[in-house]
């Protein structure tokens, strides 16, 4: 059983650590998947994510992280859609 941080502000529901895939957030103009293995504290009634300034200081040196690892394929797509706007 996942324990339970503490109730949601929003709706009473419990907050637990949350990890899943699909999670994307802007990060240098781009959108950048989360990894799996990155933690949120989210509401299962209500899906609230809860982020203090420490998560969030967190979650900025994954994001630059991903994004480091990807830059030169995220340079590339970003050149060939700029070319394509201006055809």
């Amino acid at each position: 059983m996942v324990p339970v941080l503490f109730q949601c502000r929003d709706c009473g529901g419990n907050v637990i650590e949350s990890r899943r895939d699909g999670r994307f957030y802007e990060h240098h103009k781009v959108l950048i998947n989360l990894p799996i293995s990155f933690t949120i504290p989210e509401c299962v009634s209500c899906g609230q994510g809860w982020f203090s300034d420490e998560l969030i200081q967190k979650m900025d040196m994954v994001l630059e992280a991903e994004y480091m690892e990807h830059a030169d394929l995220i340079t590339s797509i970003v050149n060939f859609y700029n070319h394509q706007q201006q055809k």
